[in-house]
């Protein structure tokens, strides 16, 4: 564990007493003694203490913070996994850093280090075993905040805004943690959101290459879960035993888990998914009707020999000297230079996303082209609403040739918010040839960070 918290004894004794009296000329050295008296509590989460040293908040806010760092909203494994977490905050105060603005207002930079709990933890899910991880973790992370303050009744305070920027060093009591279990007891099946058919139209399918059941929870509900397929009433498919990691599960049946296929598309039939708890308690059962028109014929959905995948068809591979094509992960760049990706599998993207990208490389120059994204809102997507006359974002692009040799079709659309719901994408030569597209493709955005998804 790490032990090496700068707190001084001065900082944890006298923090409710202490006054920073005015002088005659303005001193760094209570700036520093001030800051220090804050670090402390920031670093004890003693969210009564801390609150004496900042400046009148409003009544809901102040209470919020107390709560927040009492953990008292959390269960007893999150709790004892998040105390772990806080026991690591050392803190160290740049009192060389202390400037004044005028009499009244002073800043100073505190350097804040945390173990860094997202690599420690990786797919733990027992709360002990979390623990142990976080107490022999060598690997931190360091945040600096600049702690501004104000003069009041001669009381260096510190600000609201101080507060604020307090919350990636914070920013573990809202980490979402994996706890195993597999049981549905307690409050698992009130936390039941509801459910949706992925890409459906009405609930149903026609010429699709599988069929997914979303199950959506009003929060992460921490347990081991499986599947089960049948269709016209004999079982299919079981999944094996899956431990959940985010608020939405996917139970997807393809012709890769043994779907029996008409061509490029899932075989014609009624079809049930049943969403169990590792004790047997379903939470989940739906069905869904099938069709395969059959005049798209049977053994392709292109007049040319496309390629139909779970998240795009390529109705027309002919437009162009094609390589690779799908979904793209741009990522981000977070405050610290760390970059990581922002999609939690193929085709779905998190809500800190910035853009939404589908790109095609080719070997050789291809013409001008078409793209038009529409958007579906919310978590359930029925395609059936889509009114392909009105996108909510197209553009005619030419490839884009780099440095290296390569070249690329850039489909991208970065929209101003990320909002939760599925976005359908059209390649076309043209506005006028939708109809005819070179590819048909969709994806989705949740409502949850990329940051629930680092190992």
């Amino acid at each position: 564990m790490i032990n090496t918290k700068k707190i001084t004894a001065l900082g944890l004794t006298a923090a409710m007493m202490l006054s920073l009296c005015a002088c005659n000329s303005n001193d760094p050295a209570e700036i520093s003694e001030a800051a220090d008296s804050f670090a402390a509590q920031v670093a004890a989460l003693d969210g009564k203490k801390l609150l004496k040293l900042v400046e009148e908040l409003d009544d809901d806010k102040a209470e919020s913070i107390k709560g927040a760092l009492a953990m008292s909203d959390m269960d007893d494994d999150e709790k004892s996994v998040k105390t772990a977490i806080a026991s690591t905050i050392t803190y160290e105060v740049d009192e060389d850093s202390v400037e004044f603005g005028g009499n009244d207002s002073a800043t100073v930079d505190v350097v804040f280090t945390v173990v860094d709990y997202v690599k420690a933890i990786g797919d733990l899910t027992d709360a002990d075993e979390m623990i142990e991880a976080i107490n022999d973790a060598s690997k931190t992370k360091d945040y600096t905040v600049s702690v501004e303050f104000t003069k009041v009744d001669d009381k260096w305070l510190v600000t609201e805004d101080t507060i604020d920027n307090l919350e990636d060093v914070y920013g573990f009591l809202s980490y979402e943690l994996s706890f195993s279990g597999g049981s549905a007891s307690g409050d698992i099946l009130d936390m039941v959101d509801h459910t949706s058919w992925w890409l459906s139209d009405g609930g149903n399918y026609s010429n699709a290459s599988y069929i997914e059941l979303d199950l959506w929870f009003t929060e992460n509900p921490g347990i081991d879960v499986y599947y089960k397929v049948t269709k016209d009433g004999t079982e299919v498919y079981a999944s094996q035993l899956q431990t959940f990691t985010t608020s939405y599960y996917e139970a997807k049946y393809n012709e890769e888990l043994g779907a029996t296929m008409d061509g490029d598309y899932i075989a014609a039939g009624n079809y049930t998914i049943e969403i169990y708890a590792a004790d047997g308690t379903v939470l989940a059962s739906e069905s869904t009707t099938v069709t395969v028109d059959s005049t798209s014929g049977s053994t392709s959905g292109t007049q040319t020999g496309g390629t139909t995948t779970d998240t795009y068809q390529l109705l027309n591979p002919n437009f162009a000297n094609i390589v690779e094509l799908g979904w793209w992960d741009y990522g981000i760049t977070e405050a610290d230079g760390s970059e990581h990706g922002t999609m939690a599998s193929d085709g779905v993207y998190c809500s800190d996303s910035e853009t939404i990208a589908f790109s095609i490389e080719l070997s050789s120059e291809g013409p001008s082209i078409y793209y038009a994204y529409y958007f579906i809102p919310g978590e359930n997507a029925d395609v059936s609403t889509v009114d392909y006359s009105n996108p909510t974002y197209a553009q005619q692009i030419d490839i884009t040739a780099y440095g290296n040799g390569t070249i690329y079709y850039n489909i991208d659309y970065t929209p101003d918010t990320m909002a939760v719901g599925t976005y359908v994408l059209i390649v076309a030569a043209d506005a006028n040839s939708v109809n005819d597209p070179y590819i048909t493709a969709a994806c989705k955005v949740i409502g949850q960070p990329s940051s629930d998804f680092i190992n």
